[in-house]
């Protein structure tokens, strides 16, 4: 059975957002460890998507959390457009697994990162799959990296999103910083 919640915080303190936002999710899931965590933060947390990333993962007990930065998040009914904000979904279960992985360089590889993600995921395929991509959008080309998945694991279903930023923490001029780098 699947077990999943979401939380989100508008704290300033981007270590207060992570725990508020996950400990919410963790009880509304009712779970005591996930097997994996989604993670979203706003641009006004920018210098602090590291330590967003390691407290969600501690709150929810697990290592696998990806996600990524944006202009606005989506949590519990509400959008939260401007300001600081920290959404997260976690899940778990018993027929459930989880792994996060980072291919970093995507810039004019989208065939070779495709090609990364599906050796690293084939290990681990069942009847159901599910990959979530969280690509940063400033250094790939979407259909391109799309187009290579679905040559490199037909039959998995591919969801997820661009990393976006409103321009405030520069990720044009430092690509490669994203939620989950360190």
């Amino acid at each position: 059975m699947l077990h999943a919640g979401a939380g989100y915080s508008i704290s300033n303190n981007p270590r207060v957002a992570a725990a508020e936002a996950t400990r919410d999710a963790m009880r509304q899931a009712g779970l005591h460890h996930a097997a994996g965590a989604l993670c979203f933060a706003t641009t006004a947390h920018g210098a602090a998507f590291g330590l967003i990333l390691r407290t969600v993962a501690a709150e929810a007990r697990t290592r696998d959390v990806a996600g990524c930065s944006s202009v606005g998040v989506i949590a519990a009914e509400r959008e939260i457009e401007s300001g600081p904000a920290v959404a997260v979904i976690v899940f778990g279960g018993s027929s459930l697994s989880a792994k996060r992985l980072f291919v970093p360089s995507l810039r004019g590889r989208a065939r070779e990162a495709a090609a990364e993600v599906a050796a690293a995921v084939r290990p681990a395929l069942g009847n159901n799959n599910l990959l979530c991509v969280f690509a940063d959008t400033y250094n790939t080309e979407p259909d391109a990296l799309l187009s290579a998945l679905q040559r490199e694991l037909p039959g998995v279903m591919v969801v997820g999103g661009g990393a976006s930023e409103d321009g405030s923490i520069g990720a044009r001029s430092a690509p490669g910083r994203r939620l989950g780098d360190d």
